[in-house]
């Protein structure tokens, strides 16, 4: 039974593959730079948290036009107890929406970790 649920489970794979497509160039984006979204959660009438995303004009290292695109996290007023403070930097080519570079920031509790990756197009790999 458990050789014909991993065969089913890699046929899916397979065949939900087989059938992507490329996305298709987008004329215009959904977002530009300087735009701003705040948000507030609640749990009832008890504030819980807040969120922050937001979006840049910036340049990569080579000039070209790109997005810096933040977010971040952190508990509020009774939730606060347990802190969550987390970041989260993508920087993106603004032409096809592909990263180059991405940071987190993740502090929650006594957990803390930081990751930096950049991203090689041309060779489809990630350092």
């Amino acid at each position: 039974m458990k050789l014909i649920s991993t065969l089913l489970l890699y046929l899916s794979v397979i065949v939900s593959t087989a059938f992507a497509q490329d996305l298709p160039h987008l004329k215009e984006s959904a977002f530009k730079g300087g735009e701003k979204l705040k948000y507030k959660l609640r749990y009832g009438f008890i504030s819980a948290a807040t969120g922050t995303l937001t979006v840049e004009d910036t340049k990569d290292g080579a000039g070209n036009p790109s997005f810096h695109l933040y977010a971040a996290g952190k508990t509020a007023g009774a939730f606060a107890i347990y802190t969550v403070r987390n970041e989260y930097n993508s920087y993106i080519n603004s032409k096809t929406f592909l990263p180059y570079y991405y940071t987190e920031n993740i502090r929650e509790g006594g957990y803390r970790r930081n990751d930096k990756v950049r991203f090689n197009q041309e060779t489809n790999s990630v350092v």
